[in-house]
Parts: C-alpha cells; sequence; structure tokens
C-alpha cells in the first residue's frame, strides 16, 4: 500500500472520526437544551415530543401514589388496585378519612402494587386492612413496551422503591428495557426529556416484544402472593376482589378462568370470578371504564354497594 493510499485512508479516518464527534456533541447539545427549562418546552414544539415527556405523563402519576402510600397519616386502611378501581373509589376520599385510596392503573404490574402496599406498610404500623381491587386482565399485566417503562419501572427507581422486587424480577426489568435504562441517572434525563423519551419510545416499541411470561399468572402468583405474605407477617388483613366488567367484556375476562384456578392467587380468592360485577355496555364508551352519563359518583356507589355487597369492604366504607 502506498503512502499517498495511506494518508488519504488516515484522513478519511480522522474526518468520520470528528463527524462523530459533532454528531455527539449536537446530541449532547440537544438533550441539554430538551431538558432545560428555559428551551425546554421550545424543543418539544418543534420535535413533536411533548406526549413523551414521561414526568408529565405516567411517572408523576404513579409517583403521587408512592409519596400518598408513604405519607405518615392516621389511615389504617389501604386501598389499590387498577384505573376501574380508581374511577370508582377515588371520589370516597373525603368520606373515609380512614381509607388511603391509592389505585393507580394495570400497567403499573402486580409487581408495582406489591411495592405500593410495602410503602404503605412501612409508613402505617397501625394498619388493619389491604384491598387489590383490579381486574382479570390486569391481575395477568406484564412489563410491556408500551406503557411499562413509564408506568411500572421509572416511577420506582426514580423513588427508589424498586429494590423490594426479588432479583429475578429485576433481571426481568433490565432485560426487557435495558438495564443502561434502569440507570437512576439515565433514567432521570429520559422522565424529562422527550427526545430522548420519543425516540426510546419509538425504537423499543418497533422492536422489541417486551417480557413474555411463561405462565399467565405469573407475575400475580409472585406479587399477589408477596402480599398476602407481607401482610400476615403485619398481622393485616388482605383481601382480593374484582372490578366491574363490561357485558362486552364478560366472555373475553372468563377466558382467564381456567388459568386463573391453576394459580396460586386462586387461593387468595376462589371465588374471584364468580363475584365479578357485570355492566351494561351501554355504560361505557372504551368497553372498560363507565362514561357520560353513568361516570358520576350516584353511579359508581351503586355498583360498590352491589358489586361488593356483604364483604368486609363495603363495611367498612362510608359514602356520605
Amino acid at each position: 500500500m502506498g503512502d499517498g493510499l495511506k494518508n488519504n485512508i488516515l484522513k478519511l479516518y480522522q474526518k468520520l472520526g470528528l463527524l462523530a464527534l459533532l454528531l455527539l456533541l449536537l446530541s449532547v447539545l440537544a438533550v441539554y437544551l430538551s431538558v432545560n427549562p428555559h428551551t425546554k418546552a421550545a424543543v418539544e414544539k418543534i420535535t413533536d415530543s411533548s406526549s413523551y415527556v414521561m414526568m408529565d405523563n405516567g411517572v408523576g402519576d404513579v409517583m403521587s401514589f408512592i409519596d400518598q402510600v408513604r405519607a405518615e397519616d392516621k389511615t389504617s386502611v389501604l386501598i389499590i388496585g387498577d384505573s376501574v378501581c380508581r374511577q370508582m373509589f377515588s371520589g370516597l376520599a373525603d368520606h373515609n378519612p380512614a381509607h388511603c385510596i391509592a389505585a393507580t392503573n394495570a400497567t403499573v404490574t402486580m409487581p408495582g402494587q406489591y411495592i405500593l402496599a410495602g410503602e404503605y406498610l412501612d409508613s402505617h404500623p397501625n394498619a388493619t386492612d389491604i384491598y387489590l381491587i383490579t381486574s382479570a386482565a390486569s391481575l395477568s399485566s406484564s412489563y410491556d413496551m408500551l406503557y411499562g417503562y413509564r408506568y411500572a419501572v421509572a416511577p420506582f427507581v426514580e423513588t427508589d422503591t424498586l429494590y423490594r422486587l426479588d432479583d429475578d424480577t429485576i433481571r426481568i426489568i433490565e432485560k426487557t428495557y435495558g438495564s443502561f435504562f434502569v440507570n437512576p441517572s439515565v433514567l432521570h434525563v429520559m422522565d424529562t426529556s422527550g427526545i430522548c423519551g420519543k425516540l426510546y419510545s419509538n425504537i423499543t416499541l418497533k422492536y422489541f416484544p417486551g417480557y413474555e411470561p411463561e405462565d399467565t399468572y405469573e407475575l400475580s402468583d409472585r406479587y399477589v402472593c408477596a402480599i398476602q405474605d407481607l401482610c400476615r407477617e403485619r398481622g393485616v388483613n388482605f383481601y382480593l376482589y374484582p372490578t366491574p366488567v363490561s357485558d362486552f367484556l364478560e366472555d373475553y375476562v372468563s377466558g382467564f378462568r381456567a388459568g386463573y384456578e391453576l394459580s396460586a392467587t386462586y387461593d387468595i380468592n376462589p371465588d374471584y370470578f364468580d363475584e365479578i360485577y357485570i355492566f351494561d355496555d351501554a355504560w361505557t364508551e372504551d368497553k372498560v371504564h363507565l362514561a357520560g352519563e353513568y361516570a358520576n359518583q350516584e353511579t359508581y356507589n351503586e355498583i360498590i354497594m352491589q358489586a361488593y355487597a356483604d364483604t368486609p369492604l363495603l363495611e367498612s366504607m362510608k359514602f356520605e
């Protein structure tokens, strides 16, 4: 190889190196501008990334519930669950000062519900009861790529509560979302930078499948049962109840029964599927939550009274 060719190749490598360095510097600058309070909004508008700021769209919401269960207040009863539970019960907080109503959504997953329960028990030594009210679909929810990082991982990393999960679950999370992106410092940038959130979400959603559990109730068996064990250790009553379901979804939900009857979660409430309250499909728009004229606390109260009749939950609740 002649000296001239070697020099040309060396110059090419130098140019490529400079280009790579320039791209790196531009990337760092873009990230900085996307988290800087003075330029953040402008960058989000230019890049159409405001909906990807996780702190404003998921993370902050779940973190508020972690703060709520951690608060050393005078409550002794915890209600956690999915978004249907949240819709029905959250409006009753003022009438039930002994209840901490911290229902979130299905994408928090059962490991997330376990963290909430553990945080509550640590802050409330006089706790008496924990109610987990959730649908069968929520019981079997896993770490997906659409919402999992935002709702089931980031809030718990940010609040340093992910440590409550066992090593196997941590490995699942790191394999699903990338161990680099579970690092608290990196994740904090992801929370606040719309650009980073958009790139990460689009890439992972397109190329990665999320966590596929070997068994439908794998995470439920591990963490709903863990809530029960934790409650037994603290002398606290634990109850698992289903949320109401629209008649449109009745057959879909029934499809979870066979697996449930073979699960360890079954032993906590063998009557779970027989206790499901079915409401008219006309009461909902998304087939899951009550909507329109039915989305009011009066209707919720009527459903609660029927769905949970003759249960300790109903006996503990006040409606006015």
